[in-house]
């Protein structure tokens, strides 16, 4: 029954938009590795011009089928445990695997510094390990966190004299906007470690990347 209900959740484009996603990321990865002027080979151009925002899009698209339930929690304590949970699955399911990749990729490499050195320079410069994990993992907790606040503030105000502002900040469009303007806001004072740097600089900031996925596809299923 249950396998049954999980099934029919599963969104088969986007699952198929992945797939092909992930074979242009090997596709570049190859063709990065047959030469050492890659930079000049065409279709490895192409592919690393797009192929990273595109994987941010359908993150985004993915996350919007979690995001619809902050709008389902009836209490504060509940909204609370929705983002939290958020939270840690997403460091379960992306940072664990960046920091165990980078771990038996110092062991693979044999790199001149020592290990807390090694571990050093990865938190700093993450590109050094599989960046992307780490990168999607703040976007995910800057639309948790947003999300917790909105609803929090669109519960605290329903049916008060601030009525008009909770139906406000109920709206998509709304809600979207808010969310790019605070991230725009913020960004500037973030650090740059851990991967924050690609979720808020590279290609403009792959987080606009991953903020339109959300959009499109809530949008989609409304």
């Amino acid at each position: 029954m249950e396998t049954t209900k999980q099934k029919k959740e599963r969104d088969f484009i986007l699952d198929f938009t992945k797939g092909v996603a992930i074979i242009l990321v090997v596709l570049g990865h190859t063709l990065q590795g047959q030469a050492k002027n890659f930079d000049d080979i065409y279709g490895f151009r192409v592919i690393y011009s797009f192929h990273m925002p595109l994987f941010a899009f359908l993150s985004g698209a993915a996350a919007s089928h979690w995001v619809t339930k902050f709008t389902m929690a009836s209490s504060f304590r509940e909204l609370t445990k929705s983002s939290i949970y958020r939270i840690n699955r997403s460091a379960i399911h992306l940072l664990v695997p960046f920091l165990s990749w980078t771990i038996i990729a110092f062991w693979m490499s044999n790199p001149k510094e020592n290990f807390s050195e090694y571990i050093l320079d990865i938190f700093r410069h993450a590109d050094r390990s599989l960046w992307f994990l780490p990168c999607i993992f703040w976007c995910t907790t800057y639309t948790s966190l947003f999300m917790l606040c909105l609803t929090s503030i669109r519960k605290a105000t329903s049916g008060t004299s601030m009525d008009k502002l909770s139906r406000y900040t109920a709206s998509l469009p709304i809600q979207m906007v808010a969310l790019l303007i605070i991230w725009k806001i913020a960004k500037p004072s973030l650090p740059t470690e851990l991967g924050l740097v690609f979720a808020n600089q590279f290609h403009g900031g792959l987080f606009i990347f991953f903020y339109l996925g959300l959009f499109y596809l809530n949008i989609s299923l409304r």
